[in-house]
């Protein structure tokens, strides 16, 4: 019986790794279809994105989701079955369907597809740092989703959704911020998601915190300046220059 456990046990543990491995292969891959994708972000396998979207560092795309058009920022959390710049469709013309203005002609022969003759309205999604939009959430063309926001489950941006605002509901709207107006300031100001991944790392324990992470932050930053100044008086010393 014992023996039986313990193959039962290394088979799974066989299956968890060679899954884990199957994972990375089609992220990594990904990856490197996707030209503005930086590469330290992941495509999950069944996402779509299109080669003209631009992912920071450290974000994420779950399965499911299809990124049409727009940017998105560094550590960003986007769910499963999230819609990111889908296509408008033109309402006063005889047919909504693309057929007549796209240049492909879609359906049609492609010697039979006219020149363009319509084009998309509203620009394309533009989406901050360190947001995270929920499963099955969409960010429709011409909207904005400022630093720091979350985006509820279901939910339908159309707008400018401000930072770390907490949305929900179709259309979308504000249901309570996710830190008081000072502490949203001194979080945007101190644009925390575009510092050094090792001095992040280094403050990383304080996350929980945001009082502390702030003064984290302030105690690197005069750390830093300390060492600038330390290391031009020793510059300066050695060219016989005073500062």
């Amino acid at each position: 019986m014992n023996g039986h456990f313990k193959g039962l046990i290394g088979l799974k543990s066989r299956f968890a790794l060679t899954f884990h491995a199957f994972l990375q292969y089609w992220t990594a891959r990904a990856v490197q279809n996707q030209p503005l994708v930086h590469e330290t972000a992941f495509i999950l396998p069944l996402a779509k994105v299109s080669p003209t979207v631009s992912i920071g560092r450290y974000s994420y795309v779950r399965g499911g989701a299809l990124i049409d058009a727009g940017s998105i920022g560094a550590f960003c959390s986007i769910g499963p079955n999230v819609l990111i710049g889908g296509d408008d469709h033109p309402l006063d013309a005889v047919s909504t369907h693309p057929f007549w203005y796209c240049e492909d002609g879609l359906t049609l022969p492609r010697e039979a597809a006219a020149e363009p003759g319509w084009t998309q309205p509203k620009p394309a999604p533009v989406i901050g740092n360190d947001v995270w939009i929920g499963a099955g959430a969409q960010v429709l063309r011409g909207a904005v989703v400022e630093d720091g926001a979350v985006i509820g489950a279901g939910a339908i941006v159309t707008g400018r959704i401000p930072a770390y605002a907490i949305v929900v509901g179709v259309p979308a709207k504000i249901v309570r911020y996710r830190f008081g107006a000072e502490e949203r300031e001194r979080l945007l100001r101190s644009r925390w998601w575009e510092k050094d991944a090792d001095e992040i790392a280094r403050i990383r324990h304080l996350f929980a915190d945001p009082q502390a992470f702030l003064d984290g932050l302030t105690t690197e930053d005069k750390l830093r300046a300390a060492d600038k100044r330390h290391t031009d008086q020793a510059k300066a010393a050695e060219k016989g220059e005073a500062i």
